[in-house]
């Protein structure tokens, strides 16, 4: 049982970003599904590692074109993803002690959905402005 059943809701309308989204979401609604079934704790820091790797591959690549975009609000967008991979290395240290809860997985889609609407959607907005300028 999913967290997020349809990611329609989430695209930004740039399909790398959309598939890393995607990518992002799946593994999160995995390791949900792996704790619903009382996945052992070998089994849920696998999937935070995968996580945490994922997602710091998608960071930095979408830094690196918000830097290639001059995006104004750069920093402060690359600050948000610093929290949020902090976030993955606290559960996976977290993880290795003690059985992490499902409320924890919630507040990763809650982070992860509200960033994709909010933070990603805002550079898009600056995109579209700075390429109708260049008309």
């Amino acid at each position: 049982m999913p967290l997020v059943k349809s990611f329609n809701k989430y695209l930004i309308g740039i399909d790398r970003y959309d598939e890393h989204h995607k990518k992002l979401i799946d593994i999160i609604n995995e390791l949900y599904d792996e704790l619903l079934k009382g996945a052992s704790k070998h089994v849920i820091i696998s999937y935070l590692e995968k996580l945490d790797l994922y997602t710091k591959i998608h960071f930095q690549e979408e830094e690196d074109f918000l830097l290639k975009i001059n995006y104004p609000k750069y920093d402060e967008h690359k600050e948000i993803h610093q929290v949020f991979i902090e976030q993955i290395s606290s559960l996976k240290t977290k993880a290795e002690s003690e059985l992490i809860g499902k409320e924890l997985i919630k507040y990763l889609v809650t982070w992860l959905t509200k960033h994709i609407f909010e933070s990603d959607r805002e550079y898009v907005g600056f995109l579209n402005m700075k390429e109708k300028g260049r008309r």
